[in-house]
């Protein structure tokens, strides 16, 4: 363990639409076990580029991502700085 990079983790998933609302992103911090769902910006190829400029605009930087069939994992070193 001693050679491996500590990371913090964010699931990123889609949410679908609704009658009343549009498509938007799931940003979970999965070691504050905090939450944070935003508008899906439709410029942007995926939901993960959508949740790396999120955690921009919070001074959190991403170092690296993974992805299965049901969301997407980005990692960060950051483990300070709070997603709300």
């Amino acid at each position: 363990m001693a050679n491996l990079t500590h990371y913090r983790l964010f699931q990123i998933s889609f949410v679908p639409p609704t009658n009343f609302r549009g498509s938007r992103v799931k940003i979970k911090d999965l070691r504050h076990n905090k939450t944070v769902i935003i508008n899906q910006n439709y410029r942007k190829n995926d939901i993960c580029e959508c949740a790396v400029d999120f955690l921009k605009t919070k001074k959190i930087k991403c170092q690296a991502f993974g992805s299965s069939n049901e969301f997407y994992i980005l990692m960060s070193k950051d483990f300070a700085t709070q997603i709300k």
